[in-house]
C-alpha cells in the first residue's frame, strides 16, 4: 500500500467490497490505467533503477565506516529552581 501512494502507481483496498470497486475502475477506465501505469513507471525509474539504488547503498556504507566519536557523559550539578537560598513567594 506504502508505494501506491507514493507512487501513484495503483489502486489499494482494505476488503473485499474495495476490491470489487477498483477491479471494476480498472476494467472500465483505460485513462485511469494509462495514468496509473505510467506513475508506477517514473516511481521505479527514479527510486529503484540501479544508479539510485546504488547511490543509497554506497552512502550507507560511508556512513557505517565513519568513525564514532564516543563521547563521556556530561553530568551536571543540579541546580536549584530560584538559585541558592531563593525561595518561593507564597499566596494567601
Amino acid at each position: 500500500m506504502e508505494h501506491c501512494r507514493r507512487g501513484g502507481g495503483g489502486l489499494y483496498y482494505r476488503n473485499r467490497d474495495e476490491f470489487v470497486e477498483a477491479l471494476r475502475a480498472l476494467m472500465t477506465r483505460s485513462k485511469l490505467r494509462e495514468q496509473l501505469g505510467e506513475s508506477g513507471r517514473q516511481y521505479v525509474r527514479q527510486y529503484y533503477r540501479w544508479e539510485a539504488v546504488l547511490g543509497r547503498f554506497e552512502r550507507l556504507v560511508t556512513m557505517v565506516q565513519k568513525p564514532r566519536v564516543t563521547r563521556r557523559p556530561h553530568h551536571r550539578r543540579r541546580q536549584r529552581p530560584f538559585g541558592r537560598g531563593a525561595r518561593r513567594c507564597r499566596t494567601a
